[in-house]
């Protein structure tokens, strides 16, 4: 009798360890491009299954298991703004798969239940394109309610506007090898193109001059950066003694293609052979400091930091609490300032 035990124990266990492992869920959401410009019935949410773009994908793995999805929309008309609840849906249960959010009560995945806030949904509407910052919040469940696995995603529309140069200044002069090239971020931009050509004294639709004869600079793609050496993108040389014109325009992506928004155009002079310069080339850190405060403090004292004659020795940089600190130390907090410009609460200015 006792072997008849040891001898079950031993089988049982042997089921135990080779039992094969079920594959835990997963969803993974995938949006098809950087979106900036949809059409907005995709965020139309309080009409969930009607027609939509279709513009996100939904990964469910392993397939063919059942389960069910639950999500959560939240919004915020901008940066200064908290969210507020859109709405909520939940689906009833179906075989797991690659599903898109246009197949919602259009196939098998069909909506058990839906709550929004039509207040804040006709809010939406009413603008008459996304704007805003939309966040998703997809969760996965088993049919018995467990939490298997959950995604988020964001969607950004802010109104990208185009850029505005900072540098090179308009009508300034500058040795040919040091011209940098600083201007402002564009939301939403994935990169900025530049161009650039000669024009003469008496010429002045500065648009045609840069596509009537052969550019120094042709559409350049930089890449999603706001500084670059102009030297480092022509085409040829830089002539000295000439009149340049310049123009950046950013990229930004769309559902179908892209839009390009332009700068103003900037015309400025070289100098000639053996001159001095009569602007100094701008450092790049000040150019980053103009960036940051653009449209926080007078354009008269902007022009100053991006006129060349401004240098890192010429600030006296203190903390909240009155203590210096090095102008190198402080190049880390513009670096985080540029890419987040929403952190600046408020400048105060006092010329002295």
């Amino acid at each position: 009798m006792r072997k008849v035990i040891k001898l079950s124990v031993i089988t049982i266990f042997a089921l135990l360890v080779f039992v094969p492992k079920i594959n835990a869920q997963t969803i993974d959401v995938n949006i098809f491009q950087e979106l900036s410009a949809v059409d907005l019935s995709a965020f139309d949410f309080e009409n969930l299954g009607a027609d939509q773009p279709r513009i996100m994908q939904i990964v469910i793995n392993p397939p063919g298991v059942e389960v069910y999805l639950e999500g959560s929309i939240v919004w915020k008309k901008d940066e200064n703004s908290s969210f507020q609840t859109v709405g909520t849906f939940k689906t009833r249960p179906f075989l797991s798969r690659t599903i898109y959010n246009d197949e919602f009560n259009k196939t098998d995945i069909e909506l058990e239940r839906t709550d929004y806030n039509s207040a804040i949904t006709d809010d939406i509407l009413k603008k008459g394109k996304p704007s805003g910052i939309f966040v998703i919040n997809f969760f996965l469940y088993s049919p018995i309610g467990q939490q298997l696995d959950s995604d988020v995603e964001e969607f950004r529309f802010l109104n990208p506007t185009a850029p505005t140069i900072i540098s090179p200044n308009q009508g300034f002069s500058y040795d040919v090898g040091t011209v940098l090239a600083q201007w402002t971020a564009s939301i939403g931009a994935t990169t900025y193109r530049l161009s650039a050509n000669y024009v003469a004294d008496n010429e002045t639709n500065y648009e045609q001059a840069l596509t009537s004869r052969t550019p120094i600079i042709n559409n350049y793609d930089v890449g999603n950066v706001t500084t670059v050496n102009l030297r480092d993108v022509l085409n040829g040389e830089l002539l000295p003694d000439t009149n340049v014109v310049l123009v950046v325009k950013a990229v930004i992506q769309k559902p179908g293609g892209e839009d390009e928004l332009a700068s103003p155009i900037v015309m400025f002079k070289t100098n000639p052979v053996g001159k001095a310069p009569e602007q100094h080339e701008v450092n790049q850190d000040i150019a980053k400091l103009a960036n940051v405060l653009t449209g926080l403090i007078s354009q008269e004292f902007l022009d100053k930091l991006t006129s060349g004659n401004v240098s890192p020795q010429d600030f006296k940089i203190t903390d909240e609490n009155g203590k210096e600190i090095n102008f190198n130390d402080f190049v880390a907090i513009l670096n985080f300032l540029e890419q987040n410009k929403d952190a600046v609460i408020n400048v105060n200015f006092i010329a002295k």
